[in-house]
């Protein structure tokens, strides 16, 4: 829910609800919208009051992994025992190929390493 007045955000969904990290929904969200870069960032944003977190970036964007890690398996568990006519195999592909995107993004390692309290580059 978006009160334009207020500049304010509310997200209800229990579909899949569950004791996370607040950032897991966040990841979902826009995993499974296909947002792009910058609505990521405007995402983190709004969830900040307006500042952007690079921790709380980090977990979007890795939670954004754990998703599409997630539905690629469930999509190949559909296409071995739907009955639904949808194309499982295709969306899996997507999910894949986005995979791939993530897994060449130099900041992976960055975002890893910010969230174990490491140092952001790999050092010698």
């Amino acid at each position: 829910m978006y009160n334009e007045k207020k500049d304010d955000l509310k997200v209800i969904d229990w579909e899949y609800a569950s004791m996370n990290d607040p950032y897991s929904d966040l990841g979902l969200i826009a995993g499974g919208n296909y947002f792009t870069e910058d609505m990521d960032v405007k995402l983190c944003m709004i969830y900040h009051g307006g500042k952007f977190d690079d921790i709380g970036f980090a977990k979007i964007k890795l939670y954004q992994i754990v998703s599409d890690i997630k539905w690629g398996y469930w999509a190949l568990q559909q296409v071995v025992n739907s009955d639904v006519p949808f194309d499982y195999m295709n969306w899996y592909g997507m999910k894949v190929a986005r995979l791939q995107h993530f897994w060449e993004d130099p900041r992976l390692d960055i975002w890893i390493n910010m969230l174990n309290g490491k140092p952001a580059f790999r050092t010698k």
